[in-house]
């Protein structure tokens, strides 16, 4: 067990009593009645026939004096939102009385942007976050740049972001730079921001961050053909074979732009394994038959509606009744695309899917640079043997016969930005992180319908698999709406009433927080892969991808953990759920080392970012249910 440094950085003195100005609610006043300031909160009443229960009430509070407020002295203890806000103010007054550069991101987020340094591209910013964490009253500091509106999203802006090193790579030294930035701050501001913030001094911060215990869940275990086991994905193919072949025979459809033809040479041949010793081909590394008389090609003038129709045209035709995969080489990067190409890439992709074809893009300035196009062509065989139906590999699990259910959701929102199609769809994997299918759970034009077909098709997709699994775990983001979280709970915790010999959990995942933890034992202060902390009651931290056991240093940039929140369980070994989930970051096919997310969460995001393309554009609905993964 290591011991984390987290940046949180703690109240000296947790108990202590503050001023607040209520006014009890009642049915005719709602909070847009009162002024920016107020809030709505519920504080305890006394109760002297029963010490040990509190009553609460609800209250409309403010900080400062109100017309029909009265005033009111409340503890720390009494809530934890309201003391966080408490903290919030206290922290911005003090910014004030000193003079200080800052911005606030939101009167609802108790988020404190510190201005450290800004120029024309943005400002690099220590943000401020009051919080509670392991029992504690406190604030979170991490560095953050904002850019600036008019700015895209460049090399530049990513150097700043310190996602990437000052010679453009990626950024290996992303926790101790992120370390030094907020080591600076404490130093040299906080230290005088945080003393004496309330009237009688009682309230102080302390001056380090706090000392967490860490746990270490298992590694990773990969299987492969014959049930081997690895450590490596890329060596256990290469070793050992993949874990299944798919079960039909497909053809291989190469679309290119006519000036681009030689270039679809050199991606055939490197696929083939003839052009880079990175890549042996998808024959020899996957099993896969792949020559002169199971590919096609086809060149276009361009990519236009027009031109794509008449491929799917031909395609359909030379298959002949087999299955095929259109292997297409861009002129453009989706990342870079303007909007007209970004449209065109989705009309594209829609109209072979209509057609039951998985296709695979593959841009042309990455196959024009030798030095990147021979570590990628690896990830493109990769990611075309997973759309035929292939299985790389999947993962030892932790619990046995357990089918993990990750729902995203897709809901379509007019020019005012209220929601006038609510859309929500499942995606299956095993706990050994195996891709099992995608079913549809909801698709209504009110919230009321919505929700409850939500939860009519998530009741039947657990029935229909009542008999194969053992154990049912619901995996979301935390994008998710409050009701449609409370549907998805209602329903588990009903079904887990009626088949009481199962064992049922609901896990959120959340990768867009402000928590970093670093290892003080390591040059590069980054936590081991694994490595798990408690925040609060059932609320994580989890590095599904770290330093490696073995090794002082990493070679490459270690993103931040992933914040994982345990909503209900039937059971107290929470850990093996905890453990599947760092499992299904591995079973991600999008390349041989991507594992930042368990695929329950990451095919949903990726899924909802297609679906959502398709209805902005109005293409027309098409079967996403029972194909392969086409959207990795």
């Amino acid at each position: 067990m290591d011991t984390l440094a987290i940046n949180f950085i703690p109240l000296i003195n947790q108990d202590f009593s503050f001023k607040v100005f209520k006014k009890k609610c009642n049915e005719n006043e709602t909070i847009k009645d009162f002024s920016f300031s107020v809030n709505k909160y519920s504080l305890p009443i006394d109760n002297f026939t029963n010490v040990l229960i509190k009553e609460r009430i609800d209250y409309f509070i403010s900080l400062e004096a109100q017309n029909n407020f009265e005033e009111s002295v409340v503890n720390s203890s009494d809530k934890r939102q309201l003391t966080i806000r408490y903290i919030f103010h206290l922290l911005q007054n003090k910014l004030k009385t000193l003079k200080y550069l800052y911005k606030t991101c939101d009167n609802f987020l108790n988020i404190i942007d510190f201005i450290m340094e800004e120029d024309d591209v943005g400002k690099k910013c220590i943000r401020i976050i009051p919080s509670y964490i392991n029992n504690k009253y406190g604030a979170i500091l991490d560095y953050h740049f904002i850019k600036n509106k008019d700015v895209s999203n460049s090399v530049e802006v990513q150097k700043k972001s310190l996602s990437l090193d000052q010679n453009g790579q990626s950024n290996k030294n992303y926790y101790s730079d992120k370390y030094d930035w907020v080591n600076h701050f404490i130093i040299n501001y906080f230290t005088n921001i945080s003393k004496a913030l309330n009237e009688d001094g009682s309230i102080t911060f302390s001056a380090n961050m706090l000392q967490i215990s860490s746990r270490n869940l298992n590694v990773k275990k990969y299987l492969f053909k014959g049930e081997n086991i690895a450590n490596s994905q890329f060596n256990g193919i290469k070793s050992f074979g993949p874990f299944s072949k798919p079960c039909d025979e497909w053809m291989f459809g190469f679309i290119f732009r006519n000036d681009d033809k030689p270039l679809s040479h050199e991606l055939y041949f490197a696929l083939k394994g003839e052009r880079f010793a990175t890549f042996k081909g998808m024959n020899q590394m996957f099993g896969v038959k792949f020559e002169k008389n199971n590919v096609i090609g086809e060149g276009v003038t361009d990519f236009s509606e027009l031109e794509i129709n008449r491929v799917i045209s031909i395609f359909s035709q030379k298959a002949n009744g087999k299955n095929i995969i259109p292997i297409i080489l861009m002129p453009w990067d989706k990342n870079t695309a303007t909007e007209a190409e970004k449209r065109l890439y989705y009309y594209i992709k829609h109209s072979f899917l209509k057609s039951k074809m998985p296709c695979q893009f593959v841009s042309v300035t990455k196959v024009k640079s030798e030095s990147v196009f021979k570590w990628l062509v690896s990830g493109i065989g990769l990611q075309i043997f997973s759309k035929i139906g292939g299985e790389p590999w999947c993962l030892v699990p932790s619990t046995k016969k357990c089918l993990i259910i990750g729902i995203g959701q897709a809901h379509q929102k007019n020019d005012e930005n209220i929601i006038e199609r609510y859309y929500s769809y499942s995606i299956q994997n095993d706990s050994s992180g195996l891709f099992k299918n995608i079913k549809i759970l909801s698709d209504n034009r009110t919230q009321d319908e919505y929700l409850n077909g939500l939860s009519i098709k998530l009741r039947e997709v657990i029935i229909s698999n009542h008999d194969n699994y053992d154990s049912f775990v619901i995996h979301t983001s935390f994008r998710l709406q409050r009701r449609e979280m409370k549907t998805i709970r209602d329903t588990i915790e009903k079904l887990a009433t009626e088949k009481n010999s199962k064992r049922f959990a609901v896990l959120r995942f959340n990768n867009e927080h402000h928590f970093m933890c670093y290892d003080l034992s390591n040059s590069s202060l980054t936590p081991h892969e694994s490595s798990c902390i408690k925040l609060f009651h059932n609320n994580f931290l989890i590095w599904f991808e770290g330093l490696q056991y073995g090794y002082s240093s990493v070679k490459e940039r270690i993103g931040p953990p992933v914040q994982v929140s345990i909503d209900y369980t039937t059971t107290d070994d929470i850990f093996s759920y905890l453990q599947d989930a760092v499992n299904l970051s591995g079973a991600n096919w999008r390349g041989f080392n991507a594992k930042s997310l368990p695929v329950s969460v990451l095919y949903a995001h990726l899924l909802s970012g297609f679906i959502a393309a398709f209805n902005k554009h109005n293409f027309d609905d098409i079967n996403i249910e029972n194909i392969t993964p086409w959207f990795i």
